[in-house]
């Protein structure tokens, strides 16, 4: 369990904030998530960087891609700089020596969804091509729009018709409540993951953004809260303590501050250790 973390000052800063939040997991942009330019990972700060993770208590780390990436989309220009990018993203994270890539969607703009997913299925075999050794894992979506990953048939479309054992799943609990999944009681958690294991596959959820929703149960809207203080509440101790889950890392991306505080990550995260623990809230 871990958060998503700032590199700002070096890669390996990040390492450093991990473990004096005492997290095991951690997720990082290798770039300003939302330019389509990057600066190089040289080696010695790609090397530098494992070093440092591999002396730490981390046992997961992820890369997350950039946000401006469209994978479904029938523009031609912006569908091929998506896919290059994605490419690009793979790359840096074979260097720093991340577990997998997590990247969005996008959304087919009134192409329609089956050839939205075609177009993503094609951009995920060119990303692995690339290396045998990252995984890529499909984030769910909040469904706004003609956005892709907001149903799990979308996302077990994708990953039967990439047919490689490296693609994955990444639930976020604020993009699925926020897609219509309920998630704010433990039977409501179960029948949800059911779902997920009948339609897409328990063993392809590999990866949970866990984060609580500032908006109503299938509202649409992608907006994280502090866990336990949104429209998800205590439901998410449900999501951690879950059987099914036992085995799968959890990495929150809730926001920074919290009542004017910069000590929100430690607060959020001693929330979820509670709640793993069985223990009610912060």
């Amino acid at each position: 369990m871990g958060s998503h973390l700032s590199v700002a000052g070096g890669f390996a800063r990040a390492v450093d904030t991990a473990e004096r939040l005492g997290a095991s997991a951690l997720q990082v942009f290798t770039r300003a998530p939302s330019a389509w330019r990057a600066r190089p990972i040289d080696a010695a700060e790609a090397a530098a960087f494992r070093d440092r993770a591999s002396q730490s208590g981390l046992r997961f780390v992820a890369v997350h891609a950039i946000y401006l990436l469209n994978l479904a989309t029938s523009d031609e220009a912006l569908y091929e700089r998506s896919v290059v990018t994605l490419v690009e993203e793979v790359e840096r994270a074979a260097a720093l020596g991340a577990a997998c890539v997590v990247t969005h969607l996008g959304a087919h703009r009134g192409a329609g969804p089956e050839q939205g997913i075609e177009r993503v299925v094609r951009a995920v075999g060119r990303a692995l091509a690339t290396t045998r050794r990252i995984q890529l894992l499909l984030e769910t979506s909040a469904g706004s729009g003609t956005t892709l990953g907001g149903r799990f048939e979308e996302l077990a479309a994708i990953v039967d018709g990439a047919a490689d054992d490296r693609v994955g799943v990444c639930f976020d609990t604020c993009h699925a409540f926020a897609a219509g999944y309920d998630l704010r009681t433990r039977r409501a958690v179960d029948a949800t993951l059911r779902g997920f294991g009948r339609t897409v596959g328990r063993p392809l959820l590999r990866l949970v953004h866990l984060n609580d929703s500032a908006f109503a149960l299938g509202s649409g809207r992608d907006r994280h809260e502090h866990l336990g203080r949104g429209a998800i509440g205590s439901g998410l101790a449900a999501v951690v303590r879950h059987p099914a889950l036992a085995d799968v890392p959890f990495v929150l991306e809730t926001p920074k501050t919290l009542d004017g505080r910069d000590d929100a990550d430690e607060v959020n995260l001693r929330w979820a250790r509670n709640a793993r623990r069985g223990e009610e809230g912060s």
